[in-house]
């Protein structure tokens, strides 16, 4: 990984925040078995609380989904300071070769605050990015659900038509504009952004980034745009971008029911149910919870569905305790205080896996196993999640066969699916092993792990460690090694992501949009609840 600069260090006690806060909260995590992989807090510019769950670690970019859009807003700062565009220029005037003469006519009122402020009217959504098409002309062609700036409807699509506006009028890509203005400055080497058919950043979602840089982008904007005390963002920016643009309370889906998610949303931050307190924020609780008035900032990666219960946490064991307590002589810079040993020690031992089972090895059954290949009746199966799958449009035709190889401290998982023959270690003794796969000619890079889960189910989990999503197989051999059967799960769930995909994070009526989910299953023929089920006869 290139070098990059890193922000100071300090502790917990001379940032004036007490090491039992930061107790509570991992024990908070813990108790709601919150699924996080990565937490730092950054106080007045330094970081003073930073943690990994293992296999997830310092220098790993992470797909933050839907915080790329705050970084897509900077863009369009940028390019509006720069005189390229305005805010309130026409979409059309950008797109006139896209816009067919029987598109809906609201279309050419739509504008780019808009687009900023997630009230364009379009009802097409992120489904469209599993289409090999022209995502600008689909959108600006489809069906308008209401006039352009009368109502909030929270749309990852509006975004990517700011990074085609972005790319039309400066030339450049995402990545490309805000190397020299924003990664460069901020010390931000190793990124990179998913990008539609045509070769525009995704701009709603595609962003993988580390901790840190996250952290970082938090810091410029809680500092109001300031950066080593130089002004990097346009003047007044950071400050029009974070504040309530427009009301989000009710949406063209109706009233809404999380407390997080209708304090009003700015130009692509969220408002926080604490004045004063903004967020930008990905699916699956990618977040940034940025407070000027203390010069904090929170930064979490995460697998968690539902993104909110994470933070309900971070409210309940931070945000208002310090709020509450702050000034009172535990919360006091403490000057020349060290790092509480305790949590120190806590932090180096987090992890996603469990410590190793108690039940003994199989190894009579796992010396029946070895050598022999299991093949697969027809199945849509895959070891990629199911989001993951959809963003890449990776066509799989399911798992074909596979095999286990079992040694005294490990076994060696291999598999077919497509043309693809992957091979992964899967160490039994809590750790993890680090590996690439390559399906449909792209590559992925896993942890593994697994562990026999009774007397006849082993089970492997697969950590796609860029993300946050990981494949949970389970291998039954209820005739000894003479047959196999084999579930499949994920997390998050498989519910989580098709909430992803429908944008339930808006919703108020959960069983309409339940039932949408369903019909969606049939149509790409996987279930919601029940897991496939797959007898694998031996080879």
């Amino acid at each position: 990984m290139a070098n990059q600069s890193s922000l100071p260090r300090t502790t917990l006690g001379q940032a004036g925040i007490p090491a039992r806060i930061v107790q509570n909260l991992l024990d908070r995590f813990e108790h709601d078995r919150l699924t996080i992989h990565s937490m730092m807090i950054v106080r007045r510019g330094k970081v003073a609380a930073e943690c990994w769950w293992k296999p997830y670690s310092p220098e790993l970019p992470h797909h933050i989904y839907s915080f790329s859009k705050s970084f897509t807003a900077t863009a369009v700062g940028f390019a509006i300071a720069e005189g390229y565009f305005s805010l309130d220029d026409l979409a059309a005037d950008f797109f006139g070769d896209k816009i067919k003469p029987i598109a809906d006519s609201r279309i050419r009122l739509l504008t780019v605050r808009h687009l900023l402020t997630m009230s364009s009217g379009i009802a097409v959504n992120e489904v469209i990015a599993a289409s090999d098409g022209d995502w600008a002309e689909i959108l600006l062609n489809s069906p308008m659900a209401f006039d352009p700036g009368s109502a909030f409807h929270y749309n990852s699509m509006n975004s990517y038509l700011l990074a085609c506006i972005v790319k039309r009028t400066t030339g450049l890509g995402l990545c490309d504009y805000l190397k020299p203005r924003l990664f460069d400055p901020l010390g931000i080497s190793d990124f990179r952004w998913e990008t539609s058919p045509d070769g525009v950043e995704a701009g709603g979602w595609g962003l993988y980034l580390r901790t840190e840089d996250l952290a970082k982008f938090g810091l410029l904007y809680t500092r109001r745009g300031v950066w080593n005390g130089k002004q990097l963002l346009p003047e007044g920016w950071a400050e029009e971008a974070t504040k309530a643009q427009i009301s989000n309370s009710v949406t063209s889906k109706g009233e809404v029911d999380i407390i997080d998610n209708k304090a009003g949303y700015g130009f692509q931050f969220w408002c926080c149910r604490t004045p004063g307190i903004f967020r930008a924020d990905g699916a699956f609780a990618q977040y940034a919870v940025m407070w000027p008035d203390k010069d904090l900032v929170f930064v979490v990666t995460s697998g968690q569905g539902p993104p909110t219960r994470v933070l309900d946490a971070v409210w309940d064991e931070l945000i208002t305790p310090m709020l509450e307590q702050d000034g009172t002589a535990d919360w006091t810079e403490q000057p020349g205080a060290a790092d509480d040993p305790a949590l120190q020690k806590r932090f180096a031992s987090l992890s996603l896996v469990p410590p190793p089972s108690a039940s003994p090895r199989r190894p009579e059954l796992e010396d029946r196993i070895n050598r022999r290949v299991y093949r697969c009746p027809h199945n849509l199966v895959s070891i990629l999640p199911f989001v993951i799958r959809s963003i890449d449009r990776t066509l799989v035709r399911g798992l074909r066969q596979f095999d286990l190889n079992f040694d005294r401290e490990r076994c060696l998982f291999t598999w077919k699916e497509n043309k693809d023959l992957n091979s992964i270690v899967i160490p039994m003794d809590g750790s993890f092993a680090y590996s690439s796969l390559l399906l449909s000619e792209k590559r992925y890079d896993v942890a593994s792990c697994g562990r026999w889960k009774d007397e006849n189910t082993f089970e492997i989990e697969i950590y796609f460690i860029h993300t946050p999503h990981k494949r949970i197989l389970n291998i039954q051999f209820p005739l000894g090694a003479d047959s196999a059967v084999v579930t499949n799960d994920e997390l998050p769930t498989l519910r989580d992501s098709l909430g992803f995909a429908f944008d339930m994070k808006m919703a108020s009526a959960p069983e309409k949009l339940e039932n949408q989910a369903l019909r969606f299953c049939e149509k790409i023929q996987l279930p919601v609840i029940a897991i496939p089920r797959l007898l694998a006869s031996e080879s």
